[in-house]
């Protein structure tokens, strides 16, 4: 037979937590220390010491009907597959473990399947305030100590439970299943013959769906503003465009100007150069005159 683990063991008294005195754990049974349930005759408050003692006697207790169950299904568990399932039974009771479909998966050589089973015992029956009946409610507490039950078995990952059990006593409190000592069964957490998860209910997928929807907005808001710039750029550029076309005609228009002057100017020249050659004669004219007088007044 196999021992429960010092793994197991502390694994095992963090998801249950210690309380030193006596209380009423979520369904309604006297508990102490370690989630030991309270026995008619033992005491309301106990030590630490005293509280160790009892945990190793239920851990007893658990182990060899966990063993038991294993080997009349003929299939002998590794250290971590012992373990879990140990931890397992001490929360649901020694008639849950023997129902449940964990043990028969496992027998089954169905690993992978008895590992998923493990989730399905994660309601707790809590009293409903106008009916005064205990319904089967889901437990997110109860939920993170099946999963970190359900990879120990598969993987053998110990003290894997996502809260601290000392710094949230309310939580625990839903942890305090009764062991199935009496013939009180079916007042105690239902396991997976009674009850299945509803997957769309999960904690994890409105977390996974929360956050594919708060990246897909940001995606969003991350494209209209990518847009906005670019638009803003495009409008941008259209300024500098229109801009450049005014500056453009602008140029065109003087550069007509210019080339309207310069066509004129040979018109110009021309006409200077007619009253040139007219001035020119005129002088050639009158120089000639002025020369045959000269000429004739010296023969007289």
């Amino acid at each position: 037979m196999l021992n429960f683990s010092n793994g197991g063991l502390s694994s095992l008294k963090k998801m249950e937590g210690w309380r030193a005195k006596l209380y009423l754990c979520a369904a309604n049974v006297a508990t102490i220390g370690w989630g030991h349930v309270v026995k008619e005759g033992e005491k309301s408050e106990i030590t630490k010491l005293e509280g160790a003692i009892l945990l190793k006697n239920d851990v007893r207790t658990f182990s060899e009907h966990v063993w038991e169950c294993c080997e009349e299904g003929g299939r002998i568990p590794s250290q971590h597959q012992f373990d879990a399932m140990v931890c397992l039974a001490f929360n649901i009771g020694k008639a849950g473990f023997l129902r449940s479909s964990v043990l028969r998966r496992f027998i089954n050589n169905d690993d992978a399947g008895a590992a998923s089973a493990f989730l399905l015992w994660n309601k707790v029956r809590k009293l409903c305030p106008e009916t005064n009946v205990r319904k089967l409610r889901p437990s997110r507490t109860l939920n993170a100590r099946r999963i970190a039950e359900s990879r120990m078995f598969l993987m053998g990952y110990y003290d894997q439970t996502p809260y601290d059990s000392l710094d949230d006593k309310g939580a625990m409190a839903e942890l305090k299943i009764s062991r199935n000592h009496s013939a009180a069964d079916n007042n105690i957490a239902a396991g997976d013959s009674e009850i299945r998860p509803d997957l769309k209910n999960s904690r994890t997928m409105k977390q996974t769906a929360l956050g594919g929807g708060s990246a897909a907005i940001t995606g969003t808001a991350a494209t209209v503003t990518g847009v906005k710039v670019v638009a803003d750029q495009v409008a941008a550029s259209s300024e500098s465009v229109k801009k450049a076309v005014e500056v453009t005609g602008e140029a065109a228009t003087a550069a007509g100007e210019t080339i309207t002057a310069v066509s004129a100017l040979p018109v110009v020249m021309s006409v200077i150069m007619g009253i040139g050659a007219i001035i020119s004669i005129i002088s050639f004219i009158l120089v000639r005159k002025a020369r045959k007088d000269d000429w004739r007044r010296g023969r007289r």
